[in-house]
Parts: C-alpha cells; structure tokens; sequence
C-alpha cells in the first residue's frame, strides 16, 4: 500500500481551521525555520485524496524506519532529476548507510511528487537542527552534487518546526 505525503501552505489562523476540522487525521502544522510568517500543513496518510484544497503531493517510496511519524526539526531537499538520474538517486538513497546512521537522525523519506514524476525530495527529520547542519556539512552529505549544481536540479532546502514549539 502506497503511503502519501500531501502539503499545503498558508497562514497560521486557515491552517489551524482546516487541522481543527480534520482533527481524526493527525494533520501536523509547521513553521517555516526562516519565515515565522509562512506555514505549512502535513497529512501523512495511506489516502491518495487530500483533504486539503490545493496540495502538493508526494509518494513515499523509501523510509529507512517502518514507523512514519513525522517529528523533530524538518529539512526538505527539493529537486528536478531527469529519469536516468532519478533512478540512480533511488538507488543511493535507499543504500546510503552513512544518512541511516548520522546522529540525531530520526527517519528520512524519499519522496515523489505525483503530478510530476521529475521532482523528488528527501524528508529528513531530526532530534535537533544541529544534528542536520553537522550531516549536512559532512563530505558524505548525500546531496552535495545537487545542491552544487542548484540552478541545474532546481534544488532547494527548506527547514521547519513544529508550530506547537515555536517561542
């Protein structure tokens, strides 16, 4: 059974409206790490439908733990793979054992989008933002190549918190 992850953007007070007529799914409000003003919604679901009016929707191909809770400090990498590249992305994701052991990991997700094949994105979540800085300046950082040649792969990194902790 595929497992799905839908997203959706918008303010604060109609994210919190939707979470509160969707309470039975569990719906995950975040804050964007840069951006106090910008919030995000997470449904992780077994559901290829959204509740959400406008998502975004990925595929969960891999995780590296059988639970699929979402936790800790978020990072996305977002990224545009040509087929032949993409496939070989898989493959070293699913065997990067350096990412399945970095400290402070606490899953990680390979992600498609589903209206457009090309875009992947990894989903790593974390005990802290330290621990992702310290993988994330490793030499064995997974998406070196891609974040060197960002504008090539339209890569993109993007952190965020969990609302409920914000100060």
């Amino acid at each position: 059974m595929t497992t799905y992850l839908h997203v959706t953007f918008g303010s604060q007070a109609v994210l919190q409206d939707i979470q509160h007529h969707h309470s039975e799914r569990g719906l995950l409000l975040t804050v964007d790490a840069a951006d106090k003003d910008r919030y995000q919604l997470l449904d992780l679901t077994n559901a290829q439908q959204s509740v959400f009016a406008m998502p975004t929707t990925y595929a969960v191909l891999a995780s590296f733990h059988a639970t699929l809770d979402i936790r800790g400090w978020l990072n996305f990498d977002l990224m545009t793979l040509p087929d032949l590249q993409r496939d070989n992305f898989m493959k070293r994701f699913r065997a990067d054992a350096d990412l399945q052991r970095a400290n402070g990991l606490i899953n990680a997700y390979l992600l498609q989008r589903t209206d457009n094949l090309q875009q992947v994105a990894v989903l790593t979540t974390w005990q802290t933002e330290w621990d992702w800085q310290r993988w994330h300046s490793s030499p064995s950082y997974l998406l070196n190549n891609y974040e060197k040649d960002a504008v090539q792969y339209s890569f993109l990194h993007k952190q965020y918190r969990f609302a409920a902790f914000m100060k």
